[in-house]
C-alpha cells in the first residue's frame, strides 16, 4: 500500500477514533523491535488486508522508538515533509522536459511508469 493511500485510510478510519499512526525509524530494527514485543494478541483483517496490513494486536514493553506520523488531528509528517520537498522541487525543475521515468509512488501501475 502507498503512503498516500495508507494517509487516506488512517484520515477514514482511524482518525475519527482518536487514533495516532505510528511509523518506525528506519530500516533494519526489526529484531530490535521484535524484543520488545511478549505476544501477539490477534490479528485482524488478515484475509481482507493481507498479512503485512493486517491489523496486529501486540503486548509489548519497552517498544520502540517511533515517529508519529499521523496524529490525532490528522497531520501527517511525511506529507508536510513531501509539501515542502515538492515545492523545492517544482522550483529547481521549472522550465525542463518532463521526464521520461516518474519517481516510485507517483503512479500505482507499472505501465504507467514511463510516459
Amino acid at each position: 500500500m502507498m503512503a498516500q493511500q495508507r494517509y487516506q485510510v488512517y484520515q477514514t478510519a482511524f482518525r475519527q477514533h482518536g487514533a495516532i499512526y505510528l511509523t518506525t525509524v528506519g530500516y533494519g530494527l526489526g529484531a530490535i523491535y521484535g524484543q520488545g514485543i511478549h505476544r501477539v494478541k490477534d490479528v485482524l483483517w488478515k484475509n481482507e488486508l493481507g498479512l503485512a496490513q493486517a491489523v496486529w494486536l501486540l503486548e509489548v514493553e519497552n517498544f520502540g522508538p517511533f515517529l508519529v506520523e499521523c496524529d490525532v488531528q490528522g497531520r501527517g509528517l511525511f506529507g508536510m515533509a513531501n509539501a515542502e520537498v515538492n515545492e523545492t522541487f517544482e522550483k529547481l525543475y521549472a522550465g525542463l522536459p518532463q521526464p521520461a521515468l516518474k519517481r516510485l509512488g507517483e503512479v500505482i501501475l507499472p505501465t504507467d511508469e514511463v510516459s
